[in-house]
């Protein structure tokens, strides 16, 4: 079942957990198009930034803050919904983001659950089921 032909945006530089958080959004009825690294994510977002319903991005991107891309990609389209998932506290990041509306902090590791809620927080439609696998375990 999938609940919107629009794609989510997963911005992961790690293969495992880019693989994992893709099947689990696919549980939850997206598709999804995996980059791993923010200037994968601005190639794709200078024709596509419009098509995509979530972008779900990754804080410790190798070539670039993840905070950093969100505001670029921000700056292209300004509604986009955003998850920022981190395996950091996310105090500091919220500090960084206070004011912004439509971002959500998603702690790692996290499951369907977690990420149901953070989609939830955004007011995104999601399948009714899902596993148990967890994304980013020991990241």
């Amino acid at each position: 079942m999938t609940v919107s032909g629009r794609p989510v945006l997963l911005v992961e530089d790690e293969a495992l957990i880019s693989a994992v958080a893709a099947d689990l959004l696919d549980e939850l009825g997206y598709a999804v198009v995996e980059v791993g690294s923010a200037k994968a994510a601005m190639d794709f977002a200078q024709t596509r930034i419009d098509d995509v319903q979530v972008a779900i991005v990754d804080l410790g991107l190798p070539d670039r803050k993840g905070d950093e891309l969100v505001c670029d990609l921000r700056a292209m389209r300004s509604d986009l919904p955003v998850v920022i998932a981190t395996g950091y506290g996310s105090d500091a990041v919220r500090g960084r983001l206070k004011g912004e509306e439509g971002i959500v902090i998603l702690t790692k590791p996290y499951d369907i659950s977690h990420l149901r809620a953070a989609l939830g927080a955004l007011k995104l439609p999601c399948a009714p089921n899902g596993h148990a696998a967890t994304v980013g375990e020991g990241q």
